[in-house]
């Protein structure tokens, strides 16, 4: 699970990035109607992060009980 909460962490940090670029863009005098692919990216990505997160512990707990380590 742990490998799994790194990558979130790394997406979440890419998102968080994308959000100072908009706020510098947006400061520079740039066009909100222009950066909505920006905004867009950074709630496409963390619904997506979100999802890779659950998936990859569920997958990782299924193996668990599989291999019968975890009850």
């Amino acid at each position: 699970m742990r490998a799994a909460v790194v990558e979130f962490n790394s997406n979440v940090k890419l998102i968080r990035k994308a959000d100072s670029t908009f706020t510098r863009l947006r400061k520079a005098g740039g066009d909100a109607t222009e950066l909505d692919d920006l905004l867009r990216f950074q709630v496409v990505m963390a619904i997506s992060a979100l999802d890779l997160l659950v998936h990859r512990i569920v997958r990782e707990d299924m193996i668990a009980i599989a291999l019968g380590t975890r009850a």
